[in-house]
């Protein structure tokens, strides 16, 4: 059992959600929210299910479309808000994008490590900006429009 914390924030009526905190010592889940038909967390086995070697051959990698497969998202969403297991980082992501490009990676013998950006780490291929490759992903929220991010408006890269 996974025990979270849920700290309500508000960004205005528009947006409105939780940063959760976990517990040291959990075993690392990315928790799905927003236009989802219902909530859910996805633990490491059930991503590494459809994983395969990564382009460096260093880590795993599975296609962020295969980890929704039996996960019903709303036509209406047109993002995904990724946000990191601490809350501190998060990149608001269009949908398109996000499961025509995005990898989700992991560890390769077990659990990617942090300074490697593990437990999960996103990577969006050729995105519009390397602001949208996400270390330790913690949520994936699925959204009607674009949420407000901690990418900078002119990223440096």
């Amino acid at each position: 059992m996974v025990l979270t914390r849920l700290h309500p924030v508000s960004l205005g009526p528009r947006y409105r959600f939780g940063m959760t905190i976990r517990r040291a010592g959990a075993a690392p889940v990315i928790e799905v929210s927003g236009l989802v038909d219902r909530s859910r967390t996805l633990d490491e086995s059930r991503l590494r299910g459809d994983a395969r070697p990564g382009a460096d051959r260093s880590g795993l990698a599975v296609d962020l479309s295969s980890v929704l497969v039996g996960i019903a998202v709303d036509p209406n969403a047109s993002h995904v808000t990724v946000v990191s297991d601490d809350g501190l980082y998060s990149a608001s992501i269009p949908l398109a994008d996000a499961l025509g490009r995005g990898k989700l990676l992991l560890g390769a013998e077990g659990t990617m490590s942090r300074d490697r950006g593990g437990p999960f780490r996103l990577v969006v291929e050729d995105g519009a900006t390397l602001c949208w490759n996400v270390k330790s992903v913690g949520t994936l929220r699925f959204t009607d429009g674009p949420e407000p991010d901690s990418v900078p408006e002119n990223p440096p890269h």
